[in-house]
């Protein structure tokens, strides 16, 4: 899992789609694990049937390496939907195994809404940057603020400066 701060990322990127910082940071991921590979071949002097990079390209599809990556406001790569749909299907099977009423299909959106409500609040770098970046939607006063502080006056009731100090 790899986290990008804000940085010239966001700025440099002006094509107008979506996650378009996350998802190019994600391709480089990809590169740097082949190109990190190739050095290790050169410096060891292995050959390319034996060595890191065959090794690499011997897993998943054509050792495309996945790096799912979070940005800075809680938007997350495309490789984090496909992680996140392979475990909602497997979810979904076990479940339509034992509820044989319900339709894999739906069961899976289910479950694939419930990961990313889950890891859209816990994602984040060590100091939690994409989520303390999405909490204070509530300083702004945005209709989608969180829960607790739908206006900046009770924000701010909550957490007066007055008595920040004080001890509990």
């Amino acid at each position: 899992m790899k986290t990008l701060y804000p940085c010239d990322a966001y700025t440099d990127n002006q094509t107008g789609e979506p996650n378009a910082a996350v998802n190019a940071r994600q391709k480089r991921v990809n590169l740097d694990y082949h190109a990190k590979a190739q050095r290790l071949d050169e410096h060891y002097g292995c050959n390319e049937s034996h060595g890191f990079k065959a090794r690499l390209n011997s897993f998943g599809r054509d050792g495309v390496v996945l790096g799912p990556v979070i940005g800075a406001f809680g938007e997350m790569s495309d490789d984090v939907k496909h992680i996140a749909d392979a475990i909602a299907t497997e979810l979904a099977n076990e479940h339509c195994s034992y509820f044989s009423d319900k339709k894999p299909k739906t069961v899976r959106s289910y479950f694939r809404n419930q990961l990313y409500r889950s890891w859209g609040l816990g994602a984040g770098s060590p100091p939690r940057m994409g989520t303390s970046l999405l909490d204070r939607r509530c300083l702004v006063g945005t209709s989608n603020a969180p829960r607790g502080c739908s206006n900046r006056s009770n924000y701010r009731s909550a957490h007066d400066e007055e008595t920040a100090y004080d001890s509990q």
